[in-house]
């Protein structure tokens, strides 16, 4: 019986230790890198400017769904990506435009996300080339909140040290009446 139990714990906490670890590996491969992200053309009002996505970066065929959102627009839009996993959509940002767009590419079979701001530069200013930061899964200001941090992580952790601490006292209090008990 006692090996059974040990069995059991030993299974329950390699799942409780593994859980964490497999659900971080799948939300990290769903990022596109900064470093695949890349803008050309004019990013001045009314300019069109290309956002290109390197290979790789999303499944070949499958459709994108690209989106902008910033001062005055919002617009979502879908495109396909090249056999090699690569894509590209063109922008023309209104005649008004001023600050900063997010531009975000979605794979609607993948699920990889890319993101990049642009900010539309004054038409006098010298800046016609595109520029943007690119953002992945170490920036999380784009990222949705989904309500967990250092904290909730730190609870559940205690809180999984509890349960195997209290099945380990289980285990021996059952050993020690065993014992008694052949006595």
């Amino acid at each position: 019986m006692l090996k059974k139990a040990i069995a059991v714990t030993a299974i329950a906490g390699a799942a409780f230790f593994a859980a964490p670890v497999a659900a971080n590996a799948a939300v990290a491969s769903g990022y596109v890198a900064s470093s695949n992200i890349s803008v050309s053309g004019s990013t001045v009002p009314g300019g069109t400017f290309t956002v290109s996505f390197a290979a790789g970066s999303f499944s070949a065929g499958e459709t994108v769904s690209f989106a902008i959102n910033g001062a005055g627009l919002s617009l979502t839009a879908n495109g396909t990506a090249a056999a090699d996993g690569s894509a590209a959509y063109s922008f023309t940002l209104p005649a008004n435009a001023s600050g900063s767009y997010t531009i975000t590419a979605t794979g609607l079979t993948s699920g990889a996300i890319g993101t990049i701001t642009v900010t539309a530069a004054a038409a006098g200013s010298g800046s016609s080339n595109g520029t943007g930061s690119g953002s992945d899964s170490d920036d999380d200001d784009n990222l949705a909140s989904t309500g967990a941090d250092g904290n909730t992580m730190l609870l559940a952790w205690g809180a999984g040290g509890v349960l195997l601490l209290g099945a380990g006292l289980v285990t021996v209090q059952q050993v020690v009446r065993r014992q008694r008990s052949n006595a």
